[in-house]
């Protein structure tokens, strides 16, 4: 049985055609690729990174490019004009930005009112222990086993006499 081996020709020229296929000759096409990374990493808000993967650009009419990129995994459109190397999302995804905007600053709502709930509900019971001690009837969350004789309440009036 012959062994077959690859002419290291072959080899090269298959790299070579690999390589090529993922440049673009267009300088433009990267300009445009490298103008939408830039705009969608920088709208990120502050302290948060968007994973933004730049898929494709294509040139269209007009001689603008179409850039197709994943942003945060949704796809997002955008178009680059060499002229005045303007990038512009278009209208359509800013109304979805600010739908997500909206959306964060619900559920931010909501956490602040569970913490507010949270937050008057301990001052409530503080406001019932310092009544207490005020009354003369000790500290009602003082925790006593049941094998344990009951400490003797510690409260101002006692200390006075």
């Amino acid at each position: 049985m012959r062994k077959t081996r690859l002419n290291p020709i072959v080899l090269f020229a298959l790299a070579a055609l690999v390589f090529a296929a993922g440049c673009s000759t267009d300088p433009n096409v990267n300009k445009a690729k490298l103008s939408g990374s830039k705009y969608w990493t920088d709208k990120a808000y502050p302290g948060k990174a968007y994973d933004v993967q730049v898929t494709e650009a294509t040139k269209v009419e007009g001689g603008k490019y179409r850039v197709k990129a994943l942003v945060d995994g949704e796809t997002r459109v955008g178009l680059y004009d060499p002229g005045t190397e303007n990038f512009d999302e278009g209208y359509y995804t800013a109304a979805h930005e600010r739908g997500k905007k909206i959306a964060e600053q619900e559920e931010e709502i909501r956490y602040l009112k569970g913490r507010i709930e949270k937050l008057e509900k301990e001052n409530y019971q503080m406001k019932l222990r310092l009544k207490y001690v005020h009354a003369g009837k000790g500290d009602p969350n003082a925790a006593v086993d049941p094998g344990e004789d009951a400490p003797a309440p510690s409260t101002a009036a006692e200390k006075k006499e």
